[in-house]
């Protein structure tokens, strides 16, 4: 395995004495376009605003991001990316035993466990049989052996990591409210194609067993900014959140930005829909030809391929010590093929010259 994470061009590149401007990353589902920001005027603020401490309750940048998703500022949490506060849910008292619905991103399993709390791993692939009438024992049945613990929380991504797929989950949240059990759904890459039917964001009133995460890191493409948001309108959880919260964990750069990011332009909601919609129909359509691979019919930025009779570590290696390509290989994940690999959707034309190079490797 080369890396634990997509994007992790830089040491690769020192293992492998490469150039790193030279690499291709598809490991990495970033957003290939990028909402216009008035830099001269980040800059200017910045710099009028850097020999401050930024306000420790985040009144002003919670205030922007009710704005960006019209959602009430009292349900919003903020930290330092999506990962701090994946760390800080799974602190919480009230989340002992962790339902974590697999392959998804390792972050969940790994914070659990540093947090010294049970997971349980449950397959995604059986979601769909459980409905608002689904029993505790019914889902024992179809989960857990009968000494295992009920979670107290589940967690999945929705678009999937790494597979894309989505799933509505309207019965997965009535299972949990009727069985007083808590949903942590990743919403990190429902914004990327026209998935609005799919997100739980209108109903977070509604619910108060929801947490929704999001970031600014993917499909704004701002990583460096470094921050994630939860949506949940239950105000225990929120005032438990506040409490472990780290102080100033949230930096100048990313207020700054959300400011911009409530008045881009709405072309770029739409550009980016219709072009990874319309790229990923192209894509796959373009994979399901090549025998000896199956590919993932994918809502997100990126899909999973499964490789019949060649080795997903080998090619990794192959095209990046050979192409100046680096792809994500997913023996790391669980519930899916360990002889999978994950590409991201690039422009046109770079897609289509990986596509040239597998078509022949395969």
């Amino acid at each position: 395995m080369l890396s634990t994470h997509g994007a992790n061009v830089k040491q690769l590149c020192i293992k492998y004495n490469l150039n790193e401007d030279k690499i291709t990353d598809f490991s990495s589902n970033i957003n290939i376009f990028k909402p216009h920001i008035n830099y001269e005027l980040l800059a200017e603020n910045i710099s009028f605003s850097i020999n401050r401490y930024p306000d420790i309750e985040y009144s002003e940048l919670k205030e922007n991001i009710s704005h960006l998703y019209k959602i009430d500022k009292n349900y919003i949490q903020v930290g330092n990316g999506a990962t701090e506060l994946i760390y800080d849910l799974l602190l919480l008292d009230e989340f002992k035993n962790i339902g974590i619905f697999n392959p998804t991103f390792s972050e969940y399993e790994r914070a659990s466990l540093i947090n010294k709390k049970n997971v349980i791993d449950l397959d995604i692939n059986k979601i769909d049989q459980i409905d608002e009438n689904t029993t505790i024992k019914d889902f024992k049945n179809l989960y857990l052996q009968e000494n295992v613990n009920i979670p107290d929380i589940l967690i999945l991504c929705n678009p999937n990591n790494p597979t894309g797929i989505i799933t509505n989950l309207q019965n997965l949240i009535k299972f949990c409210k009727k069985n007083n059990i808590f949903l942590l759904v990743d919403e990190t890459f429902i914004d990327f194609m026209y998935n609005e039917n799919f997100s739980l964001i209108s109903n977070i009133k509604l619910y108060d067993n929801l947490i929704i995460l999001n970031a600014i890191t993917k499909f704004f493409a701002m990583t460096g900014a470094r921050l994630g948001y939860t949506f949940c309108s239950n105000k225990d959880i929120n005032r438990a959140l506040e409490k472990i919260k780290k102080p100033w964990s949230i930096n100048i750069l990313a207020e700054e930005v959300i400011k911009q990011l409530c008045n881009i332009n709405t072309d770029f909601y739409e550009k980016t829909k219709n072009y990874f919609t319309n790229e990923s129909k192209r894509l796959y359509d373009k994979y399901s030809s090549i025998k000896n691979i199956s590919i993932t019919n994918s809502s997100a930025p990126f899909f999973t391929i499964s490789l019949h009779d060649k080795n997903a570590q080998e090619l990794q290696k192959k095209l990046l010590l050979e192409k100046n390509i680096l792809i994500r290989t997913l023996n790391n994940y669980k519930n899916i093929s360990k002889n999978s690999i994950r590409i991201a959707i690039k422009e046109k034309h770079i897609n289509d010259m990986l596509f040239d190079i597998l078509s022949d490797y395969f």
